[in-house]
């Protein structure tokens, strides 16, 4: 099941791309992230509504936390300029470098309180594969 989900994450990813890259273009570049958002906030509204789940106002979470909308807002202007002009493939791919490479680092020095995961010579080769695919699609 959490394979399948991490191929869920891919085609979602493909298709936001693809579908906030398109909106873009119709409309100025914070309109479409400003509708981006909100349409994001209506659905977990509505989400929250269907199955009652109540919001803890209680929370002892630190406040740095409540601003990762902050990264969404960035990833979604990212997303659009490199969209404009390097297409869809190379977007995610580009964007997949990124977040392996970070992700291993995170995993391996546990930060930001994540449990450490140590980065083993088992993770090279698929971390040489992603640099060498996207190096590739840049060059050709």
């Amino acid at each position: 099941m959490i394979v399948i989900s991490g191929l869920m994450i891919g085609v979602l990813t493909a298709i936001m791309v693809s579908l906030n890259g398109i909106l873009s273009t119709y409309l100025e570049m914070y309109n479409s992230v400003l509708i981006v958002h909100v349409a994001g906030l209506m659905t977990v509204i509505i989400t929250l509504l269907i199955v009652r789940e109540a919001v803890n106002k209680g929370s002892s979470a630190p406040l740095y936390l409540y601003c990762v909308g902050i990264f969404g807002v960035l990833m979604v202007v990212l997303t659009n300029i490199c969209f404009q002009s390097i297409g869809v493939a190379l977007t995610v791919a580009t964007g997949l470098l990124g977040q392996s490479v970070l992700s291993a680092l995170i995993d391996h020095n546990g930060w930001l309180g994540m449990p450490q995961h140590r980065f083993t010579a088992r993770k090279i080769p698929g971390l040489v594969l992603i640099l060498t695919g996207t190096a590739i699609m840049i060059v050709y």
